[in-house]
């Protein structure tokens, strides 16, 4: 593959469309780019880099075949760091350059596949990483209290957390299963179903298991059972459809 054909692939979902432009995307000076020319093919590191900071599919760089993304987020993410061109800016304002985002502005958390049960439970068949989406760093230092490896995102089922948390939410998750318990909404797993629920200290040591829909009874958990409460994490955000 020659650069131009790389520069050419990228230009059909990004907007890029020079050497100066993908030198920036890559952090290289522009004579490495020229060099990479004169010798008429791209560098294996390339296709590595545009994958680490903006998951572009190298097989597809290569091929043209697959999805251009490894998760449609980090797409849409790309285009919008990426873009060479920016609109006028309103009198008074300032410049869309000054105030655009750059790749390590951002970090990606991965979405896992187990579908949060909150209802009876939902049966946990095995955790795979299924996409990333994009926060950005300094709104994840300001917000959460952990560390940013520990954090990871579900998706919601059932109504028993309605309405704090509807079906089709999405949960920011921060692994806590070496702490305390304090109240709070957690992710527990009971059995091989994993659910989503508002936890309860109470003064004697029991926990209470509370459900938002106050269609569902809360549970109690005895202290001799507090122990085989399996919490996988603390839920410390979530987003979904209005």
């Amino acid at each position: 593959m020659t650069v131009d054909e790389l520069i050419n692939r990228l230009r059909s979902k990004i907007v890029i469309k020079n050497q100066k432009a993908l030198a920036q995307m890559l952090e290289l000076k522009p004579g490495a780019i020229s060099d990479a020319k004169r010798r008429g093919s791209v560098p294996a590191d390339w296709f590595l880099t545009l994958l680490r900071k903006y998951g572009v599919n190298p097989v597809w760089l290569e091929s043209g075949q697959g999805p251009v993304f490894l998760g449609e987020q980090t797409g849409d993410l790309v285009r919008v760091m990426t873009a060479d061109q920016a609109a006028p800016a309103p009198a008074g304002r300032p410049a869309r350059d000054s105030v655009r985002p750059s790749a390590d502005d951002f970090i990606l958390i991965p979405v896992y596949n187990v579908g949060v049960g909150a209802g009876p439970g939902r049966v946990a068949d095995g955790e795979e990483i299924i996409d990333y989406l994009a926060f950005k760093r300094i709104w994840i230092r300001k917000e959460i209290t952990g560390q940013v490896d520990r954090l990871f995102l579900l998706y919601v089922e059932g109504d028993s957390m309605k309405p704090t948390l509807n079906a089709g939410d999405i949960v920011l998750v921060l692994d806590v299963k070496e702490e305390s318990l304090h109240d709070g909404i957690y992710i527990i797993r009971t059995g091989e179903a994993v659910q989503a629920k508002r936890i309860q200290r109470l003064l004697d040591g029991r926990i209470r298991i509370i459900s938002d829909n106050k269609d569902y009874a809360p549970e109690t958990v005895d202290l001799d059972r507090v122990q085989d409460l399996a919490v996988i994490g603390r839920v410390v955000w979530r987003a979904g459809s209005i």
